[in-house]
């Protein structure tokens, strides 16, 4: 399949550079139209439009109250299905914690999403052994 073809048409010449006119297929055009789905992010993206805001760049949170992502015994030491869960269902706040929406305020946010934010999570703040835990459905 032809994706894209140089055309006849030549534009003047700028600075001693001749442009020729690209011309793509119908095909290419409808995918340059469609906008990426909230899915296609990566974890780091998605971390930066939802968490970072209250996590702050290092996981520690950039105001009281907001729990720390690095700390041992933070969030990260729950199992896989756990954070799922406080991610996608949000989680109260209490012993002087701040609480956290669902999905981290983004309603937007997939499953597929949260899957690529833990992963994300675990390989840039640590703490990655406990997804392999044998109590992967209890919470912690």
């Amino acid at each position: 399949m032809l994706l894209a073809t140089t055309g006849r048409r030549r534009w003047p010449q700028a600075q001693g550079h001749s442009v020729t006119s690209l011309r793509l297929s119908p095909f290419v055009g409808l995918l340059l139209l469609v906008p990426l789905s909230v899915g296609a992010q990566n974890g780091a993206e998605l971390y930066a439009r939802t968490c970072l805001v209250c996590h702050g760049a290092d996981g520690t949170g950039v105001m009281p109250g907001v729990r720390d992502l690095t700390a041992v015994d933070g969030p990260l030491n729950k199992a896989d299905a756990a954070l799922l869960r406080s991610i996608r269902d949000g989680v109260p706040g209490t012993d002087g914690a701040l609480s956290m929406p669902p999905r981290g305020g983004d309603p937007q946010l997939t499953e597929e999403d949260i899957h690529q934010l833990i992963d994300y999570l675990r390989q840039e703040f640590g703490q990655s052994g406990i997804a392999a835990q044998t109590n992967l459905g209890e919470d912690q």
